[in-house]
C-alpha cells in the first residue's frame, strides 16, 4: 500500500518524538525507504516550514516549528480530516 505525503510526514513526526522532539537524516531514511525518496521528503517538510535545520554538537539535526507541531496534531486525527488531506495530496499540487 503506497502511504501518501501526510502520512510519511506523519511517521517523521512520530520518529522526532522518539529522540525527544529532535530528528536526525536516519529517521527521514526510515520513513522514505531510499535516499532519493528521503530528500525528497525533507525538502518538502522544510518547503513547508514544518521543520527546521539545526546543529547539535556539531551534528545537523531537525526540530518541529511551531507550524509542524500543529500540523502533527492535525496528523494524529486525520481521520476526521481525510478530505481536506487529500485535496493537499492531490498530484495538481506541487511545491515550487
Amino acid at each position: 500500500m503506497e502511504r501518501d505525503v501526510p502520512q510519511r510526514w506523519f511517521e517523521v513526526f512520530e520518529e522526532f518524538d522518539k529522540r525527544d522532539g529532535d530528528g536526525v537524516f536516519m529517521d527521514f531514511l526510515r520513513v522514505g525507504g531510499s535516499q532519493e525518496n528521503a530528500d525528497q521528503l525533507l525538502r518538502s517538510m522544510l518547503l513547508c516550514k514544518l521543520i527546521e535545520p539545526k546543529t547539535v554538537n556539531g551534528k545537523a539535526c531537525y526540530s518541529k516549528t511551531s507550524d509542524g507541531t500543529r500540523v502533527h496534531e492535525l496528523l494524529k486525527n486525520r481521520k476526521y480530516l481525510g478530505p481536506l488531506f487529500k485535496l493537499l495530496n492531490s498530484k495538481r499540487l506541487y511545491f515550487e
